[in-house]
């Protein structure tokens, strides 16, 4: 034998269960927010940190374009000073493609999924953020992770959510 309670609520309390409610559905809104913003600035810093020249220390290499278009615009054939980077540095861009790879994936109000591959197809090399067995790391991803706040992005998002 079993005993059923049940109970209504009405009155204050049933505002404060509303209220409840509303805050609830404001902090997953506010979650997911989060992830997106900063989805989209980790992919911007990422980014630009492989585009800039400084803090990179590795070798210099003479190196012939074999494009016409990207970032080292020109005719085909002519030779480049290409700045390289050291281990444990953010990889140096020649030809954009691991860059271009690089995209970012919110999954409901549980993670922020950002790396080579995720929207676009990545190069063979892609494996350079971990390293392989020819070349050390070069955590591109990582490096710029370091200075990034949950925090900061959750308390914009309630801010706009509240208004």
């Amino acid at each position: 034998m079993s005993l059923i309670i049940t109970a209504g609520i009405d009155g204050p309390s049933e505002f404060t269960f509303r209220q409840i409610e509303t805050n609830a559905e404001n902090v997953r809104q506010a979650i997911r927010q989060t992830f997106f913003f900063m989805g989209r600035d980790l992919k911007k810093e990422i980014s630009k940190a492989i585009l800039s020249k400084e803090g990179k220390t590795g070798n210099v290499y003479n190196v012939r374009l074999k494009i016409k278009s990207g970032r080292n615009k020109g005719k085909p054939g002519r030779r480049i000073r290409h700045q390289s980077s050291a281990p444990g540095e953010t990889h140096a861009d020649l030809s954009g493609d691991l860059r271009k790879s690089l995209g970012w994936k919110v999954h409901g109000t549980d993670s922020l999924e950002i790396g080579y591959g995720i929207t676009k197809t990545a190069p063979e090399y892609a494996d350079i953020e971990f390293g392989n067995d020819r070349v050390a790391a070069r955590p591109s991803i990582r490096n710029s992770i370091e200075g990034a706040s949950f925090e900061t992005f959750f308390e914009k998002a309630l801010e706009k959510l509240e208004g």
